[in-house]
């Protein structure tokens, strides 16, 4: 598998003297204290922290995850049959493409297409299905999002999954 995307960065990028102001480039650590509440249900919640979880998630967490996806794009998704429980989104970004992905399409090999800038397990659940990674510029010019209508059709017809963020990451668009 490739070097992981912060790694290969760093080295990119530490050979050359800052311009200004350094940018960290971190994995997302938060930098900002947690919420008082947080550390509250973690004291009168830490007895459960002896058990694991259910796989599926717990009915109230899955609940959780609808209610927020109809407060932020106005859709409703039955929590028993459309939302999974993950322990991070690489697990469940790079199983869906071993889920997901034909091993042909249309009798050639199958596209994934993802957003440049892109997170890591992108390209490598592409390399780990045998699919052609096909990374679309997400740029000032496309507002920070990718242009996936721009492709060419001979990609477009052969394309299996395409990854969407949003917001777009790193950009926040």
């Amino acid at each position: 598998l490739p070097e992981y995307a912060f790694p290969r960065l760093r080295s990119l990028l530490d050979a050359h003297a800052p311009g200004g102001e350094v940018v960290h480039m971190t994995i997302g650590e938060p930098r900002h204290a947690s919420p008082a509440f947080v550390s509250r249900i973690i004291a009168e919640t830490a007895d459960d922290f002896g058990r694991y979880p259910p796989n599926e998630g717990t009915p109230e967490l899955r609940g959780a995850f609808t209610d927020w996806l109809n407060r932020r794009y106005g859709i409703d998704v039955d929590p028993e049959t459309q939302v999974m429980a993950l322990n991070g989104t690489r697990e469940g970004l790079f199983n869906a493409a071993i889920a997901l992905c034909p091993e042909k399409v249309r009798g050639q090999t199958p596209v994934i297409l993802m957003p440049n800038p892109f997170y890591q397990v992108y390209a490598v659940a592409a390399a780990t299905v045998g699919a052609e990674p096909v990374f679309v510029p997400a740029t000032a010019e496309t507002g920070f999002l990718p242009d996936y209508a721009s492709l060419p059709a001979d990609i477009l017809t052969r394309t299996a999954i395409v990854y969407i963020c949003s917001p777009a990451n790193p950009q926040g668009a």
